[in-house]
């Protein structure tokens, strides 16, 4: 449903982690396999708190915002807004930002 490429940051020095939602809202830390998945997700989930993403349904002119926590080791994201536009509006295109913007 939605992937990002995270900076995060540990130990004096960057690392880009691929943070990937799926269809169920659970989150997933690329790399995910050996000690490098584990540090992924370790990294992941120390910064949860601080990770928001949004998804836009562009027939329906809605964008949902959510944010990221963790429970029992399981990282999932949550609904924290919603912008519905009224009928005749329609989200015609969207703008991103900067991935160094996003450092956390």
């Amino acid at each position: 449903v939605h992937a990002a490429a995270l900076p995060l940051f540990t130990g004096g020095h960057s690392r880009q982690v691929l943070m990937v939602v799926d269809s169920a809202l659970r989150v997933h830390a690329l790399p995910d396999q050996g000690a490098e998945g584990e540090e992924a997700k370790e990294l992941l989930s120390r910064r949860a708190s601080a990770l928001y993403f949004y998804l836009v349904d562009k027939p329906s002119s809605v964008i949902t915002g959510y944010s990221v926590s963790t429970s029992a080791g399981v990282l999932e994201a949550q609904e924290a807004w919603t912008v519905a536009f009224p009928t005749g509006e329609e989200v015609v295109g969207l703008a991103g930002s900067q991935a160094s913007e996003h450092a956390v």
